[in-house]
């Protein structure tokens, strides 16, 4: 739901550990609602908290996962003998070829004003990964 094994963050240090973020609470059922940008929260912020007292929040670490992402690549080749050593040779190439995009995870501190809300591409946040978008490339090659 955020981090390919990512956690959900608190400002506060309540625990008293010093240099480590805590956890958030868990307070309800969450769902991931898909909403990307200005749509809204990719999951149901409602469903958590900041963890009050002493203590570390009830969620634990690389416990959710973010939007993920698919890509799809396809080449073809093809190659014309031109007599002796000689050929020639076709090439077709497509990277992303659904051109699908690739987000960001959402923004993982509690207190954030945009928490739960996916800003920006895969590849630019927590490590996601990046597919550029569709790239068509032809070519023709020529062995003797």
């Amino acid at each position: 739901m955020i981090a390919n094994g990512g956690s959900l963050n608190t400002p506060s240090n309540n625990a008293g550990n010093a240099g480590n973020a805590n956890l958030a609470d868990l307070i309800g059922s969450y769902t991931t609602t898909g909403n990307v940008g200005s749509d809204g929260a990719w999951f149901d912020t409602s469903a958590f908290a900041q963890p009050t007292g002493v203590r570390f929040g009830n969620t634990t670490r690389n416990q959710f996962y973010g939007p993920g992402g698919y890509n799809l690549d396809l080449s073809a080749f093809r190659s014309f003998p031109m007599g002796g050593t000689r050929r020639l040779e076709a090439r077709i190439e497509a990277g992303n070829i659904f051109n699908t995009g690739v987000f960001a995870n959402p923004q993982n501190n509690v207190t954030s004003g945009t928490f739960g809300v996916i800003t920006g591409r895969g590849g630019t946040n927590n490590g996601a990964a990046f597919y550029p978008e569709r790239q068509i490339r032809l070519g023709l090659r020529f062995s003797f």
